[in-house]
């Protein structure tokens, strides 16, 4: 478990992103530009990417560059307009599949190296057997089911494989139960929940490769009304 301190990680997560040439979000005149060639149907490329992922998105590549193999199988869950698989590929990963319930990963870049699915992942049947790496950028925020997605992650994940999640976060409890996003509940996880979500991970073989850190200097993040910053944790299933 680590914590988003600053706003100044994410602005040098970036830099660091195109430092290596896989930074692949679009300046807002060519975001505008998608947006409306797309609404008259002239064009079905989206924009990828969030300034504001940068972080953990530098974050889990810098530690997949330095553990885990080019031709080891990678799977990136809630993929719509996530750079991360994207700059994976450019990286020279060759077994990249991505899920997501949305169909418009039809449009996401690299169609014929990933291995882009419409499914949904708490029940998905993947073409290879196991993943050494499952990545869910900012989704179990979204109103999933803490312990299905657990077991749904470790059924399909190798021994000794990883599972990378980053979430909404802040130390104490800030509540979001009038909000919706994505048409979906909402969760901002306090550090009572994420101990919480650690020890129900252990049901599933499931481990924290480092001792969590809760500490908070900053609220990095704002949207949708609230303040908060982001936390990440990288799990190993042990067996």
């Amino acid at each position: 478990m680590e914590v988003l301190q600053n706003y100044k990680q994410v602005v040098d997560a970036r830099k660091k992103l195109k430092e290596k040439n896989i930074s692949f979000i679009d300046s807002s005149f060519i975001i505008r530009l998608r947006n409306l060639l797309r609404k008259l149907g002239l064009k079905n490329q989206i924009s990828i990417g969030d300034i504001a992922k940068s972080w953990d998105i530098l974050s889990f590549i810098q530690f997949i560059e330095k553990k885990v193999p080019k031709n080891e199988p990678i799977l990136d869950i809630g993929c719509y307009c996530s750079e991360f698989v994207v700059a994976l590929d450019a990286l020279g990963y060759k077994k990249l599949s991505a899920v997501d319930l949305n169909p418009g990963i039809s449009y996401m870049p690299a169609q014929n190296r990933i291995n882009y699915e419409v499914s949904d992942f708490m029940s998905y049947k993947p073409k290879v057997k196991n993943f050494r790496v499952i990545s869910a950028i900012s989704v179990l925020e979204h109103g999933f089911d803490r312990k299905r997605f657990l077991k749904s992650m470790s059924r399909i994940l190798m021994p000794n494989g990883y599972l990378f999640i980053s979430f909404d976060y802040w130390d104490k409890k800030i509540d979001t139960s009038k909000t919706r996003l994505f048409d979906m509940e909402w969760t901002i996880f306090s550090s009572n929940e994420v101990r919480e979500l650690i020890e129900e991970a252990k049901e599933f073989n499931l481990f924290p490769i480092n001792e969590p850190s809760f500490k908070c200097d900053e609220k990095a993040i704002t949207h949708a009304g609230y303040k908060y910053t982001f936390g990440q944790i990288i799990f190993k299933k042990i067996t």
